[in-house]
């Protein structure tokens, strides 16, 4: 299990009330590295992400363990590629009003939403200025 995955797990246990528990969790994600489901057969420079949408919201998929990421994708996995992207990359693709939905399926699955998205993008500015 990740760093990022057992400080989710964390959170979780301290219902999100400890500030550098959450704190840490931004930092670790990131650090992190993480798998994307991406359109088979799309040229590597533009790749087509596979985003969920339901009621107008905007769900991205992300996965920081391999075998997390085959589990989820086992019916369409030979529609699919991955994509491996690392946080910081991932932060600065992402639109105002994604959701990132963290491990789908496991202990650690977290949904990020769009203001702390906002709130790592911040982080990201802070240290790469």
């Amino acid at each position: 299990m990740s760093t990022l995955a057992k400080t989710i797990q964390q959170a979780i246990a301290e219902k999100g009330e400890n500030k550098k528990t959450n704190d840490k969790a931004y930092l670790e994600f990131i650090k992190g590295n993480f798998i994307i489901p991406i359109e088979k057969n799309e040229p590597s420079d533009a790749p087509k992400v596979l985003f969920l949408e339901e009621d107008k919201q905007c769900f991205l998929p992300v996965f920081d363990d391999t075998s997390l990421f085959d589990q989820w994708v086992e019916d369409i996995k030979h529609d699919i590629d991955l994509l491996k992207v690392s946080g910081v990359d991932l932060l600065k693709s992402l639109g105002d009003n994604v959701i990132v939905c963290f491990n789908i399926g496991s202990a650690s699955y977290k949904e990020f939403h769009p203001q702390e998205i906002a709130r790592m993008k911040g982080i990201i500015v802070k240290i790469f200025k």
